[in-house]
């Protein structure tokens, strides 16, 4: 009798992830699909035909492969940092006890579970009010910040 109900209940929930990751990644499916379309003009909302046109020279436009040059730029140097920064204080962590290492185990824990919209939002904030010019540095403190929570508990466990 209990064993039908687990597996009804046990297929009903991989069901319904399974339409959450549908929803989820829905979109990404439609961005990639009409990157295939051939668009009469400038926007692509209809999907008007199939065509590799979009993927004959993905360097094409110089502002885009700034853009994913900086991207790259941001992500070695935030990741080098981080893995320094999260492996060191991981370590201390494990090798050292003292009163406030719970304070220190919850504020690791907090940018992981903060939505990073907040967490960009309130560091543009400090940025801000510090008078920080924003730029390339910002970008990579806050990148920074957001990775070394990872890091130190990847390296904790």
């Amino acid at each position: 009798m209990v064993g039908w109900r687990t597996s009804l209940g046990d297929g009903l929930l991989r069901t319904w992830a399974g339409l959450v990751l549908l929803y989820l990644f829905l979109p990404i499916f439609v961005v990639v699909a009409f990157s295939f379309n051939d668009p009469e003009g400038k926007f692509n909302f209809v999907w008007k035909g199939f065509s590799f046109e979009a993927w004959t020279d993905p360097f094409k436009y110089p502002a885009l492969v700034d853009a994913f040059e900086v991207s790259l730029r941001v992500a070695l140097i935030s990741t080098a940092i981080a893995v320094v920064l999260g492996s060191a204080i991981a370590i201390a962590l494990v090798r050292y006890r003292w009163r406030t290492s719970k304070l220190v185990d919850l504020l690791l824990v907090l940018p992981l579970t903060t939505p990073e919209v907040v967490l960009g939002s309130s560091l543009l904030t400090l940025f801000l009010n510090l008078d920080q010019p924003l730029g390339f540095a910002t970008i990579v403190i806050a990148h920074v910040a957001f990775q070394v929570s990872f890091v130190t508990l990847t390296v904790k466990a």
